[in-house]
């Protein structure tokens, strides 16, 4: 029953029943006065900009793959968000306007945007694709809760390697 209850959750969903049951520990080390390292916890809880970064992966994964539930993720179904990622204005869901579009619509909506001010010999204010570091965020969050997910369900192993790339300096 557990199982095809976590077998049925959409991207968000599995992310609210992760944060809620792993919270996030933090600790750093602290120096003596004799400059010796010891471990200090802290507590056990999710930042605010992590809790952000966490879920916008999920929201923006749910949107790619249609709302399907995460156990069904499929390679294809990474290899069309690493797109999508790559195509997404730097604008998205700045607006109210993204939230019911697909992120393919955004996408396809940027392209035309882009087009237009070329024909127009217009400047744009947003970039196209997100950057790297960003995108690396994203798939290493996604792995995060997919790993998790497949403890939890039976679920197809994914292969993230071709979508965490190395920031160029």
């Amino acid at each position: 029953v557990e199982r095809q209850r976590y077998a049925r959750m959409t991207p968000l969903e599995v992310v609210e029943a992760y944060m809620s049951l792993k919270p996030k520990a933090r600790g750093r080390v602290a120096t003596t006065k004799a400059g010796v390292n010891r471990s200090k916890s802290q507590a056990k809880t999710w930042g605010d900009s992590q809790r952000r970064q966490f879920k916008a992966a999920a929201f923006l994964f749910g949107k790619s793959n249609g709302g399907k539930p995460l156990a069904r993720t499929r390679q294809e179904d990474l290899n069309r968000f690493y797109d999508q990622l790559n195509r997404m204005p730097s604008t998205h869901h700045k607006s109210s306007r993204h939230e019911p579009m697909t992120i393919e619509d955004i996408c396809v909506e940027a392209a035309d945007r882009v087009e237009e001010a070329e024909k127009h010999e217009e400047s744009i204010t947003f970039t196209i694709g997100l950057d790297v570091g960003t995108i690396n965020r994203h798939f290493a969050n996604l792995k995060k809760l997919c790993t998790w997910l497949a403890s939890k369900t039976t679920m197809r192993a994914l292969d993230f390697s071709d979508y965490i790339l190395v920031e160029e300096e």
